[in-house]
């Protein structure tokens, strides 16, 4: 039998603790001035802003230096500074604005940090996505919580990046090409064969490439990108869950809703339902101020 053990803690400096100010999800060329958010929280002045580009590639300009991020990147910027933002067609990417309630953020400021796309950030935006407006304190304190230990998990992102090996390296810009074929045929069967083949590489070194460079095995950056897609697509009226899964490359809606649960806690028609009511109880607010 184990002995009972007691482990005393010490404090490691000061914590970080933000105030999510702001949260937008934008898809398309640019960050339009009337968007509306997901999420917000006031407007006071921001101590810093962040973006992470969930597909496609973003272009920011901040001080006359130029950053590009691409799938999984996330770059933070000081809040006092002009900040402009493009992309092109299918580019995703969030944007958020904070304050430091306690510490400072654990990544630098102009510095690109990536990682493949994990649990813990599927944990926030399915969070994001279900506050509704104005958020209740408790999703504010969750969704700043999550917030926080993301920035963390972002901290090791160069360091891993590192480890590339000479040859992924060299890959880099056809493994960008491939990242952009997946994005915009998302509805398309595709064999990963076929493109490993027109990048000249055989099959085994594109998969080994494309893993070393995006974090995740091509099949399962496809399929993330897909369940992503429809995602965004259950939030708006219109198509039937079986003409999103089509939409999205899955001909099987008992796969996609399988596979989307897995990814996101949720069923498609469960996660619709939650955006429906969250829009119906926006419009009604609305309707009463």
């Amino acid at each position: 039998m184990e002995e009972n053990r007691a482990f005393a803690f010490q404090g490691g400096g000061c914590a970080f603790v933000p105030r999510l100010l702001e949260a937008g999800v934008y898809t398309g060329a640019a960050v339009p001035d009337e968007e509306e958010l997901v999420w917000r929280a006031g407007r006071p002045k921001a101590d810093y802003f962040l973006f992470h580009c969930i597909g496609g590639a973003l272009k920011i300009v901040c001080r006359q230096k130029e950053y590009t991020l691409q799938a999984g990147s996330v770059l933070l910027l000081g809040g006092k500074q002009a900040v402009e933002v493009a992309a092109q067609g299918e580019r995703r990417f969030t944007a958020f604005r904070f304050r430091c309630q306690k510490g400072k953020p654990p990544i630098r400021a102009g510095q690109v940090y990536k990682r493949p796309v994990g649990r813990l950030e599927e944990s926030f935006y399915t969070a994001l996505f279900a506050a509704k407006e104005p958020p209740e304190l408790l999703a504010c304190h969750q969704l700043n919580l999550y917030f926080a230990l993301l920035t963390y998990e972002w901290l090791d992102a160069p360091e891993k990046n590192e480890r590339k090996s000479a040859a992924a390296s060299a890959y880099e810009a056809d493994i960008r090409k491939a990242v952009a074929y997946l994005q915009t045929h998302l509805e398309e069967k595709i064999q990963m064969s076929e493109l490993a083949r027109e990048l000249h590489l055989s099959e085994r070194n594109f998969r080994k490439y494309f893993t070393e460079e995006m974090g995740v095995s091509p099949k399962a950056y496809l399929q993330t990108a897909r369940l992503q897609r429809a995602k965004e697509l259950l939030r708006t009226p219109g198509q039937s869950i079986s003409e999103i899964s089509e939409s999205v490359g899955y001909y099987s809606q008992f796969q996609f809703s399988r596979d989307f649960k897995k990814e996101f806690g949720l069923t498609p028609s469960a996660y619709r339902g939650g955006a429906e009511i969250s829009r119906t109880e926006k419009a009604i607010n609305q309707k009463t101020k």
